[in-house]
């Protein structure tokens, strides 16, 4: 009995030291299939799981904040993630794309809208040269506010200022774009000709001061005079741009005496003599040198009421 006892003890411990011998090369080859990528199943997650963790998740445009949907709900209520992605640098190409393709639907929407008020080519054209005027005029400003923003800070950042500038134009115009109904209605109704004019540009108005105020937020960040000076001159150059660049692809809206609406019209005056003319017109004030009268009757007709003709 003693001999079969110690015999059996000596045998038991060699299954225990394979056992151990087993699961120590286990546990070495889990550790290397997990610097290959390949976790063994007995681990509590994966690598793929902690990849999938939100402080570990690499920045992905499938997410909701980098979707078109996720960038228009930015540009309505939440400016500050979109001024923190701009100065991160992050996708800023795909950012600029997503922007571009905002800026043309919501301003296309807005033009045709315009245009219906004429009805026919009318509000293809007006949907073709909206989007136009605009994306032409960042291209035109972003040079000169990448250029004030490098004598401001000491760098040149056009990828940046870029971002910004575009930014700025979408949420303009996609709060311009929400007002297109009101044009429409304007025609529907049989609103007069100066008076619809001056609600395109009173809902111009209200959308571009929506996007100023994303941009001298973005501009004004950080204490210097400079950059509020960066922000007037941006701004001036700006409007000066836009308002003649919008002048030089008229009409948008055609006037009711036009026989054939023309893509594009001769050049005249200004941006700002125009409106005058249609606060003065919409008053009741005309001038016959800028909207002549069709020809008058014979010399015994009785006057037409010049002053009140519209």
């Amino acid at each position: 009995m003693s001999t079969e006892t110690l015999t059996m003890t000596d045998v038991v411990p060699a299954p225990e030291a394979s056992e151990l011998a087993v699961a120590e090369r286990s546990h070495s080859e889990g550790a290397a299939a997990e610097g290959r990528g390949n976790p063994p199943d007995s681990l509590p997650f994966s690598a793929a799981d902690a990849a999938s963790k939100p402080a570990h998740a690499p920045l992905d445009a499938s997410t909701s904040e980098h979707t078109t949907l996720g960038l228009v709900d930015d540009l309505l209520r939440n400016h500050g993630r979109l001024l923190a992605r701009i100065a991160a640098g992050e996708d800023l190409g795909g950012l600029a794309r997503s922007l571009v393709l905002i800026i043309a639907v919501s301003a296309a929407l807005f033009g045709a809208a315009m245009g219906a008020y004429r009805g026919g080519i009318q509000v293809l054209f007006a949907g073709i040269k909206l989007p136009a005027a605009l994306l032409f005029t960042a291209a035109l400003v972003t040079p000169a506010f990448a250029a004030m923003n490098a004598a401001a800070r000491g760098r040149l950042d056009p990828r940046r200022d870029g971002a910004v500038m575009l930014t700025a134009l979408a949420a303009a115009s996609l709060l311009i774009s929400g007002t297109a109904p009101l044009i429409l209605l304007a025609g529907f109704w049989g609103v007069s000709y100066h008076d619809t004019v001056l609600l395109v540009v009173g809902s111009c108005g209200v959308g571009g001061l929506f996007g100023l105020g994303f941009f001298l937020r973005s501009v004004l960040r950080g204490a210097g005079l400079a950059r509020l000076w960066v922000a007037l001159g941006v701004g001036v150059v700006f409007a000066g741009v836009g308002s003649q660049m919008s002048w030089t692809l008229r009409p948008f809206l055609v006037r009711p005496r036009t026989v054939q609406a023309p893509f594009l019209r001769d050049l005249e005056g200004s941006f700002l003599d125009s409106v005058g003319t249609s606060v003065d017109s919409a008053r009741g004030r005309f001038r016959r040198e800028e909207a002549p009268l069709p020809e008058l009757g014979p010399s015994n007709a009785p006057p037409m009421d010049y002053e009140h003709e519209r």
